[in-house]
């Protein structure tokens, strides 16, 4: 027995936290404990935090008004038999972990005490690894054993190991931005531009991944009376993004990545006007602040920096000479607003 009890205190030890489990260990919590159907003769609220509070050997729980972690687990019966645990850590309105756990036995006892290990281990890493007993006031009591004319020989106990309940896993988030702005410097002029941007958020990654699409629509250069050309810019890109927190109402962030995409146009006014097109390969960076106005929701506004790696020019033929319409410089420049959905 003593052999089963370090093998389970072993597996318990290898897979007990995640990263962010840890970071909640000196944190208060509150506890919400809701009996699903077919559970409701399962362990209540009181006795599951009176095991937790022995597991940790002190005072487990405040209300919640007070508490900067919110523990909630929903227990109710599985349609197939046997019962399930669904475990969801909250910091604020941000999930930072969830675990579900069965049993498949015909009582709850063993779904509720790994539910009370598993949160005594997230609450307190540190925590007892003996699985504390719980007894369910509503219970209904066990038959009397048959009247047999001699009493049966005891059977001793069989130990049993269940597994060890697995770590709170945090989930995938992301974003969706839609924007629109200002640039300068690929184009001619000064051009109005539109951006639709993706970002995922993997769990403990401290920085984003980006997918971006940009779209500056036609815009005219005139170079005299009747002559010039007009101009279509767009473009793809990825960069990574530094992690913004999701409790703040005001954040920053700073991405940095390559873009690639293409000018094309039509010059007008002059003897030969062929239409054109060159690809463009570009590094870009980009700072924001953001403003959450509500839940899931942000206003964003900041500046672009786009370095091209070649500089492409235009020109259009007359009966005299070659004139360039346009180069881009060295240097694009840029301003956004828009809004990001936090998914």
């Amino acid at each position: 027995m003593v052999r089963g009890s370090l093998v389970l205190a072993a597996l318990v030890v290898l897979v007990a936290l995640p990263v962010r489990a840890e970071q909640a260990a000196a944190e208060t919590a509150a506890l919400s404990w809701v009996l699903g159907d077919g559970a409701e003769t399962c362990p209540a609220e009181g006795d599951v935090a009176d095991a937790i509070a022995e597991q940790l050997r002190r005072r487990a729980f405040v209300p919640r008004e007070q508490a900067e972690l919110l523990v909630e687990a929903k227990l109710a019966a599985n349609p197939a038999g046997g019962f399930r645990v669904v475990i969801t850590m909250f910091r604020g309105d941000e999930v930072v972990g969830r675990r579900d756990l069965e049993s498949e036995g015909p009582s709850c006892q063993i779904a509720a005490e790994n539910a009370a290990l598993v949160i005594a281990l997230a609450i307190d890493p540190e925590a007892s690894l003996e699985r504390v007993p719980i007894t369910a006031a509503k219970e209904p009591p066990s038959p009397p054993p048959p009247v047999a004319s001699a009493p049966p020989r005891a059977e001793p106990a069989k130990p049993q190991l269940n597994p060890a309940p697995a770590p709170l896993t945090p989930p995938w988030q992301g974003d969706l931005e839609l924007a629109a702005g200002v640039v300068s410097g690929t184009v001619p002029d000064i051009g109005v531009a539109l951006f639709v941007r993706g970002r995922a958020l993997p769990p403990s990654w401290p920085f984003s991944v980006e997918l971006e699409a940009a779209f500056v629509p036609s815009q005219s250069v005139d170079l005299a009376p009747g002559k010039g050309a007009h101009f279509t810019e767009f473009h793809g890109g990825a960069a990574l993004c530094s992690r913004p927190p999701r409790a703040s109402s005001l954040w920053g962030a700073v991405c940095a990545g390559a873009n690639v995409g293409a000018v094309s146009g039509q010059a007008y006014g002059y003897e030969v006007t062929p239409p054109f097109r060159t690809s463009t390969v570009a590094l870009a960076a980009r700072g924001r602040v953001g403003l959450r106005v509500v839940r899931g929701f942000s206003l964003v506004v900041g500046p672009d920096l786009e370095i091209p790696l070649k500089r492409d020019y235009f020109e259009a033929q007359s009966p005299d000479t070659t004139e360039t319409i346009f180069r881009s410089s060295a240097l694009g420049l840029g301003f956004e607003l828009g809004m990001v959905w936090e998914l």
